[in-house]
């Protein structure tokens, strides 16, 4: 097989990628025996190192580049060629910012390796607790200000010893912070974003673990990574946000209910729920209530994503063409009606009483006299009046009838 000399544009023999809150990990360690690698200038960016741009040749094929597999750089050459015969280094660029930018390739790498760190012992715990407890002691020395040379460098040493314990602590517990994640996932955030929020929390852990009360830093951890994970969901998962105790019990109510869907076999009902979690059945409807996601009426809908989900959404306030067109029918008979047998006077209280203009509202005898600028007992004399008048008039009170229906 002929050799292929690769020049790396990368400032280091190996690719690092970002997996973590301050955390940098090589993707692969070295590359194949028949691929020779020349270290050059690189160029890098505020989210990373660029990829590594190649510039191959063959005596076989007119360019061939190492096959990228599942987030693999070293792996089967493929060719790759252009018009002139050469390999384009633009095209391999945007390849492979593509395949970075890929949320299932992404997560199949952090996963692989955050599973070569190896898991500390209790006694590495306390021994790395100890090296960073001596770090922000020195550090906060230091920020006093420390005259002697010889000092201030002893200080420096203990920091810089402070900062990798800390950080081989971080990079060992990375797994819980995975396994804390999984719990949350489907609830509004992806699985990456889940895993950043908890690597937070457990930056916060590493900094406020005391290795003298006992216990294991991944039982400390877990509380703080659980923190951090329900926060981030309050605050980012929702369009309306919730509280955290909200959440939290919703994140209780959920679990409860797959217990019960296995035991029973069937969906569980909300009492069955406020039971085996020992609380009201009212408060379950309620947070379940306040957990409903809404949904936009710009939703696009269909295989077209031409018609939007308030196209097929009716509004029961809204009223047919038809229905317009015989309230203003009857409308108009009633006016004619009223103008035959009534006066303008009487025909007035009839509307404000019985509410008979288009919208109107019914109104009481007194509401009815302050208007007309008469007395109650006056508008009331006044009503049976005109409604004795009425009834006489067969063809009025079947259209009087038909605009009341």
């Amino acid at each position: 097989m002929a050799r292929t000399e690769v020049q790396d544009d990368a400032n280091s023999e190996e690719k690092m990628h970002e997996v973590g809150p301050m955390l940098a990990v090589p993707l692969h360690s070295s590359p194949p025996d028949d691929i020779r690698v020349r270290k050059g200038r690189g160029r890098q960016r505020n989210e990373g190192v660029l990829p590594m741009q190649t510039e191959i040749s063959s005596t076989g094929d007119p360019g061939v580049e190492p096959a990228r597999d599942g987030g693999e750089i070293w792996g089967e050459a493929k060719p790759l060629t252009s018009q002139n015969g050469q390999s384009s280094a633009r095209s391999r660029r945007k390849q492979a910012a593509s395949e970075e930018l890929n949320p299932a390739g992404t997560a199949a790498v952090y996963l692989r390796e955050i599973s070569r760190r190896p898991l500390l012992t209790a006694e590495e715990e306390v021994e790395l607790a100890m090296v960073m407890e001596s770090g922000r002691a020195a550090a906060q020395e230091l920020e006093r200000g420390v005259d002697d040379p010889e000092e201030w460098e002893r200080l420096d040493e203990l920091v810089r010893r402070g900062e990798d314990a800390s950080t081989r602590m971080i990079e060992s517990n990375l797994r819980l912070v995975v396994s804390v994640a999984e719990k949350y996932t489907g609830r509004g955030l992806s699985f990456l974003d889940l895993v950043q929020e908890g690597n937070i929390g457990l930056h916060r852990a590493v900094e406020k673990y005391d290795w003298r009360r006992g216990f294991r830093f991944s039982t400390y951890a877990y509380w703080w990574i659980r923190q951090a994970i329900s926060r981030a969901l309050a605050d980012q998962a929702r369009t309306i946000r919730l509280p955290v105790h909200v959440i939290e019990q919703l994140s209780r109510q959920f679990s409860a209910a797959r217990t019960l869907r296995q035991e029973l076999g069937r969906e569980p009902t909300p009492s069955e729920i406020a039971e085996r979690l020992g609380v009201d059945s009212a408060r379950v409807r309620e947070v379940f209530d306040a957990a409903k996601v809404p949904v936009s009426l710009e939703l696009p809908v269909g295989d077209d994503d031409e018609s939007t989900l308030s196209d097929l959404i009716a509004d029961d306030g809204s009223r047919s063409i038809l229905e317009e067109v015989e309230d203003g029918l009857l409308s108009e008979s009633l006016d004619r009606a009223l103008a035959e047998h009534l006066s303008d006077r009487e025909a007035h209280l009839l509307r404000l009483r019985y509410g008979l203009d288009r919208g109107g509202q019914e109104r009481t005898l007194g509401e009815v006299g302050d208007t007309l600028g008469i007395s109650r007992e006056r508008a009331r004399q006044l009503e049976v009046s005109v409604i004795r008048k009425l009834r006489r008039s067969e063809p009025f009170r079947r259209q009087f009838h038909a605009f009341a229906a």
